[in-house]
Parts: C-alpha cells; sequence; structure tokens
C-alpha cells in the first residue's frame, strides 16, 4: 500500500494517523521481480491452484524460476500498461494471445490451460521460454 492509499483510508475511516503505528509490513517496496506472468483467463487461472498453475510452476522451474521469483496478475488490454508500470521485472511474460505488449523485455505464450487442452502448443511455449530465461541473464 502506498503512503498516500494509507492516508486516504484513515482520512476516509476517520483514523487519525498518529493512532496508526507505522512497521516494516507497510513500508512500500519497488523490488523489481524476476517476471512478471500475467494472464486475462479467470476461470482456470495460474492464480489460483490447480492445473494451471501446476504446469505454470514446472515451465518455470525449466527456465530456473520460482514462484517466489515471479508475480502472477490478470489483465486486459486497458489495465496492462499500468500494471505493468505498478509491478516491475525484469522480463515480462503474457500468457494470452490476445493481449499485445512491444516492449524489449515482453514475450507473449500461450495460458497454461491452451497447453493442457492441446499438448502439440508445448514446443512453442518452450521457444518463447527460452527467450525469457536469455532475457533474464
Amino acid at each position: 500500500m502506498t503512503p498516500e492509499l494509507r492516508q486516504d483510508y484513515l482520512k476516509t475511516l476517520g483514523i487519525p494517523e498518529f493512532l496508526c503505528l507505522a512497521n516494516e509490513h507497510d513500508k512500500v517496496t519497488t523490488t523489481r521481480v524476476e517476471c512478471l506472468v500475467i494472464e486475462t483467463e479467470q476461470e482456470h487461472s495460474f492464480c489460483h491452484s490447480g492445473q494451471s498453475h501446476d504446469l505454470l510452476e514446472k515451465m518455470l522451474s525449466a527456465i530456473g524460476l520460482s514462484m517466489n521469483d515471479i508475480t502472477c496478475v490478470c489483465a486486459t488490454n486497458t489495465t496492462l500498461s499500468s500494471i505493468i508500470e505498478s509491478n516491475p521485472s525484469k522480463a515480462i511474460l503474457i500468457m494470452d494471445k490476445t493481449l499485445k505488449l512491444t516492449a524489449e523485455n515482453a514475450f507473449i505464450t500461450f495460458h497454461p490451460r491452451e497447453i493442457i487442452n492441446n499438448p502439440a502448443l508445448k514446443r512453442g511455449a518452450w521457444e518463447v521460454l527460452k527467450e525469457v530465461k536469455k532475457c533474464l541473464k
């Protein structure tokens, strides 16, 4: 939570700021994660446990990343820019062919659910993952 947002909440709730002690968890960090992973799909989201999450975890581990190295988010074409701006990362992996982004560190591939339903897509996804790995070096 940003300090500005925190102040807005306190003001809205009528709580004087001096009553709320700041702690380490309230501090905003702009730490860059290794990879921002973006999807549009909600029903079989890889942000939650399930087959899509498990496959994403395997795909990332194949290029040396763990779930701790990434941030998973859902986006639309209209929210994509703001999400990327508020989640700094070395690489951006968009797992939905309907989202479009032209950036040097952005890569687009298939959603894990699509790969589960069509294993022939694995090869194309692997080629993209290898490019992500190069970007992270």
